[in-house]
């Protein structure tokens, strides 16, 4: 989906509905894992999130559980707790943040209490995925792990 000021993702907008149509088709027997990629956070390691973001996709992730959201935008990595409205919630996806290509890093700021890993380091995300658990390493460019993760079902 778009997150970007071109395409509407506000409610009742087509990308709004389209998704939310698209998601209420999704058959979790056959399609175990929801992943959503969008480029601007909701909940970055850097404090950064957009709100209006939130505001808007908390809860299609909640109503739909989401289990996992990739964003990129700020340029650091980063791993949430699994989050929704602003905070530490159980029945909310994790986020990654993979921001760590292209433009130069931005400063840290206060730590976000999602912040679970935030990271200064261009790298990759490795995702070995089964019905049952997600691996996930965050890898730097010297091959060194930085972050792993199991998302389990």
């Amino acid at each position: 989906m778009s997150t970007e000021s071109i395409q509407s993702l506000e409610i009742g907008s087509t990308q709004y509905n389209w998704l939310k149509k698209d998601l209420a088709n999704i058959d979790r027997k056959k399609t175990p894992w929801i992943i959503a990629s969008h480029h601007r956070p909701s909940y970055s390691p850097n404090g950064f999130g957009e709100e209006d973001v939130r505001k808007i996709l908390d809860p299609i992730y909640e109503e739909f559980k989401i289990d996992l959201v990739i964003v990129g935008h700020v340029h650091v990595y980063g791993r949430s707790c699994a989050a929704l409205y602003g905070k530490c919630n159980k029945k909310g996806p994790i986020h990654l943040n993979l921001g760590t290509g292209g433009a130069d890093f931005k400063a840290f700021r206060d730590r976000p209490s999602w912040t679970e890993v935030r990271e200064y380091a261009k790298g990759v995300g490795k995702f070995e995925v089964t019905k049952k658990t997600i691996d996930f390493k965050f890898i730097n460019l010297e091959g060194k792990i930085i972050d792993k993760y199991t998302f389990s079902k």
